[in-house]
């Protein structure tokens, strides 16, 4: 009898000693955090890193400036700064584009020393322009691109593309309005642990984004988010969300449930 006892209470030792080595045991399986997805989204939608801002602002910018008639002595003085680092003061030359008419665009940009989120990037642009009754109506735009970024959280090396049409050309429209994707994929390294790095792939899909006439400043719109990767040795992970554009030069990201506002312009993230 005291045998089996014995038996018992050494079994019941085993399973706590078993459940609290199991509980101790650091998940192999640990991977990318909320925040340092959300840190590269912020890079796909802010201006000063080749994301959906940029492509709304070049796009409006070759906009503007198909609705108007400048002299060829203007159009060399907009070519001046086609490829300036400061990415809010850049500007394309329309070159007398006609309807159904395709321009092709290369621009190259990179961040200002001293910044504290640095970049480096180049686009190769396709403009059309679509015309309605013969008057200038909307663009195609289309680009494939390839850079670098570093944020506060995660620096990463990429390429994409972007396929967008910019409405409200007319001198009567009071707004622009664009709609399309925005995609980038290639390699991430965490600031806060290096171990985790891999690939990612940024899908975000733009739903009526508005910009004011004519400070084609971004008032509105709304995107929906998927970010998925691979960790080396520790597997793959996924984060959904959406982006609800305000009208202060902000963005507002929820993603995998927690709250984000990001600055459009340079792409600092602040949790909420």
């Amino acid at each position: 009898m005291k045998t089996i006892k014995l038996t018992i209470a050494c079994l019941t030792m085993l399973a706590v000693f078993s459940c609290n080595k199991s509980t101790n045991t650091t998940p192999t399986n640990s991977n990318v955090s909320n925040s340092e997805a959300a840190d590269m989204v912020a890079s796909s939608l802010s201006q000063n890193s080749n994301g959906v801002a940029t492509a709304a602002n070049d796009g409006t910018n070759v906009g503007s400036s198909l609705t108007l008639n400048l002299s060829s002595n203007a159009l060399v003085a907009q070519n001046a700064s086609l490829n300036t680092n400061n990415a809010s003061s850049y500007a394309f030359v329309p070159r007398g584009l006609l309807c159904g008419a395709t321009l092709n665009d290369t621009v190259s940009r990179k961040s200002a020393i001293g910044d504290s989120i640095t970049y480096t990037y180049n686009s190769v642009y396709t403009f059309t322009l679509n015309c309605t009754n013969n008057l200038k109506d909307s663009l195609t735009m289309s680009s494939v691109f390839n850079g670098t970024h570093s944020g506060l959280l995660c620096s990463s090396v990429y390429s994409g593309t972007n396929a967008f049409t910019v409405n409200g050309l007319s001198p009567t429209a009071s707004t622009f309005v664009i709609n399309g994707t925005h995609t980038r994929n290639g390699s991430f390294v965490s600031k806060k642990d290096t171990t985790n790095h891999g690939t990612h792939t940024i899908n975000v899909v733009v739903k009526n984004l508005t910009l004011s006439k004519p400070a084609r400043t971004i008032i509105s719109g709304t995107a929906t988010i998927t970010i998925t990767g691979n960790t080396v040795k520790k597997g793959s992970w996924t984060y959904t969300g959406t982006v609800v554009y305000n009208n202060d030069g902000t963005a507002s990201l929820t993603l995998g449930g927690l709250l984000y506002k990001i600055n459009v312009l340079t792409g600092r993230l602040f949790k909420l």
